[in-house]
């Protein structure tokens, strides 16, 4: 049987996202990507739950650890570097691993394992689209330029302002710009 085996891929797989994201989150805080940081920290609660999951299953099938191939890049760089990454893990679990692991489960008789795996496989298709767009912006210098007008956010006090760029400093708690993002970010 191939499930026990990869119940034990998606717990390592996830354990190791969350070790990676605590890192590339302190690189791009270093590298003033505030909003960036704080998405990778809302990304590293995600994959403790999924990490939770894949440990409770293995738990009621009573698997013990075995070897097993991981595929997880270890890999570090800059915050772009570090996005793109994240973007090709995510891709990788959402297209590849996630729904070969349900298809396996459901043709092994475990159909609950192969239904929560299918959600799973939305959710970090969800990050990688994120991921992406934030790439994106950092990789084409529009995180905190635009050429049209959005509606910029501060992230420590709420203040929101419309123009092409956030104000150098938020008017009302003195952040700088970097601690502000524009709304349709927030909206993904």
């Amino acid at each position: 049987m191939d499930t026990p085996k990869n119940l034990i891929k998606g717990y390592i797989g996830e354990s190791l996202a969350i070790s990676r994201y605590q890192i590339y989150s302190s690189i791009a805080e270093n590298e003033k990507y505030i909003y960036v940081s704080k998405f990778f920290r809302e990304v590293i609660e995600n994959e403790k739950k999924h990490a939770e999951i894949f440990a409770n299953f293995i738990k009621k099938l009573d698997v013990e650890a075995s070897e097993v191939e991981i595929r997880a890049p270890i890999k570090f760089g800059t915050t772009a570097e570090n996005l793109q990454y994240a973007v090709e893990g995510e891709r990788w679990e959402a297209e590849e691993f996630y729904p070969l692991t349900a298809e396996t489960a459901e043709r092994e008789g475990f159909r609950e394992i192969a239904e929560r795996v299918k959600t799973l496989a939305s959710v970090e298709e969800q990050h990688r689209k994120k991921f992406a767009k934030l790439l994106e912006l950092v990789e084409t210098g529009k995180m905190f330029k635009r050429d049209e007008e959005v509606e910029w956010m501060c992230l420590v006090c709420g203040y929101t302002e419309r123009g092409q760029e956030p104000p150098k400093v938020c008017p009302n708690c003195g952040a700088m710009y970097y601690h502000f993002v524009s709304k349709d970010i927030l909206a993904l």
